[in-house]
């Protein structure tokens, strides 16, 4: 790309065919198919859309190797006023750009500009821009469970990186702008924008002691997701989930104990068990107006109330949540997923007590179901007691069963005999690997939130970056 300059106009010349859409849409632009060069207004606006295009990047500083590029960036720095910007992390003779020379409230690529900065010292100007916009669709966390990233409101609570509640500070006024599709590892998707803010980390980085770096999708995406060595960037999982404490009706142990291994039948809860432990557990977890009787033999129980059968509250419960059906069916009631973090891991444990199986010397479970509702419930309460799951499904016999591997900190077992098989992930500890990010084929309408501690939840329990000030290099003068 070579540029011309004048008093009025800009000539750019030898440009790349598949530039062209880009240039296309810069305000004023027009080709001159005789000449195959384009004619742009000299603008501040122009210049900051032909950095775009020629650095294709905005982790990557453009060099000046021409007069013409050279006069673009010198407009730029006459529309410095006299006031300073008073942000403590730059120089404090940097001064900032009045934003009545832009005639915008958005830069040309979607980034709302805050400032414009010039270093007398560094000689540079820069941009300081709002990045990390994802879709108003996309889901987030909240203390009341999920909601949209359009429905969030300043003031409203999200859940950070710390499993607790963070305040909503601020929110964007939706635009329109190219969507991609972030792939991790375990099979979670996250939506955003190709400036959307990540906070990051490589193995390598992280064996020489290095921390997590803050940078945009458009930045990884140059970089690439694969190494020789495997997948090259990773983000870090969220702490458990601190829901409020709430009153459940039964033992969160006994609900997975029932969910995995009971049967309804004539008025009662059935299950057969070979383990003393486990049958002994549930007479622990059951209220006073219920009791467990043998049926047929040692390893058929019974779970039975005092009384008739309108007096035993756990089957009545059952029907209420509907959980008398079959297996393929069943779930885990929405309170129990949104419980306290105890409350939790003792459902989890209930689960996997009775549905998991793991090898000696292990930290990664498996589970399995052969519901797909009960499929993602599980998913859902790994992840949000700070773990990693992923799913695979294999049909037997014409029915589909989900095979579930997790990996926690937390030991996923109450039964003595599988909680001592299970070994702690000190080595490799839960992450949510990257795997690829692909360009969504339709745009989509997006937003940015920003909250206090600068993270938050979003789809899958994957953390990411809130909206953010980046001061982005446009050039040495």
């Amino acid at each position: 790309m070579k540029i011309r300059t004048d008093a009025h106009k800009i000539i750019v010349t030898d440009t790349l065919y598949a530039d062209r859409a880009l240039y296309a849409s810069i305000p004023g632009a027009r080709r001159a198919k005789h000449e195959q060069a384009w004619y742009m207004p000299r603008s501040p606006v122009t210049a900051m859309n032909l950095w775009r295009v020629r650095s294709k990047s905005l982790a990557i500083e453009p060099p000046v190797t021409d007069d013409g590029y050279r006069g673009l960036l010198q407009d730029m720095r006459r529309i410095i006023d006299q006031q300073k910007y008073k942000d403590p992390s730059t120089n404090e003779n940097a001064k900032e750009v009045s934003t009545d020379h832009w005639h915008t409230d958005t830069a040309p690529w979607g980034h709302q500009v805050t400032a414009g900065l010039f270093s007398e010292e560094k000689e540079a100007c820069y941009l300081a821009m709002e990045m990390g916009p994802q879709p108003t669709t996309e889901p987030v966390l909240t203390p009341d469970g999920w909601t949209t990233i359009g429905e969030i409101r300043p003031g409203d609570l999200v859940i950070g990186a710390d499993g607790r509640s963070c305040l909503v500070v601020e929110t964007k006024t939706p635009w329109v702008d190219d969507v991609y599709e972030v792939k991790f590892k375990d099979g979670a998707r996250v939506e955003c924008t190709a400036d959307h803010l990540w906070v990051v980390n490589t193995a390598a980085r992280k064996f020489r002691g290095g921390s997590e770096k803050v940078l945009p999708l458009r930045a990884l995406m140059d970089a690439g997701f694969q190494w020789k060595h495997g997948n090259r960037f990773h983000v870090q999982c969220v702490r458990p989930v601190q829901y409020p404490d709430m009153p459940l009706p039964f033992d969160p142990w006994l609900v997975g104990f029932i969910i995995g291994d009971c049967c309804l039948g004539h008025g009662s809860l059935r299950f057969t068990k070979q383990d003393r432990w486990q049958v002994d557990r549930v007479e622990e977890c059951l209220p006073p107006e219920l009791v467990i009787s043998t049926l047929k033999g040692e390893d058929e129980y019974n779970i039975i109330g005092t009384g008739s059968m309108e007096g035993n509250p756990l089957l009545r419960w059952v029907r209420e949540v509907g959980l008398d059906v079959p297996s393929r069916k069943k779930h885990i009631p929405e309170g129990y997923l949104r419980a306290a973090v105890c409350q939790r891991l003792a459902l989890l444990r209930g689960l996997c007590d009775t549905d998991a199986h793991i090898e000696d010397g292990c930290c990664t479970v498996e589970w399995v179901t052969a519901s797909e509702r009960l499929c993602n419930g599980f998913i859902d309460l790994v992840q949000g007691l700070g773990g990693v799951a992923s799913v695979s499904d294999k049909w037997v016999n014409g029915t589909c069963y989900y095979r579930v591997h997790f990996k926690t900190n937390q030991c996923p077992f109450s039964d003595p005999r599988k909680a001592e098989a299970w070994a702690a992930p000190t080595k490799y500890p839960p992450i949510r690997t990257m795997v690829s990010a692909k360009l969504l084929r339709s745009k989509r309408w997006v937003t940015c939130l920003r909250v206090q501690g600068g993270l938050y939840v979003t789809n899958g329990h994957v953390i990411t970056h809130n909206t953010g000030k980046t001061l982005v290099i446009i050039n040495e003068i």
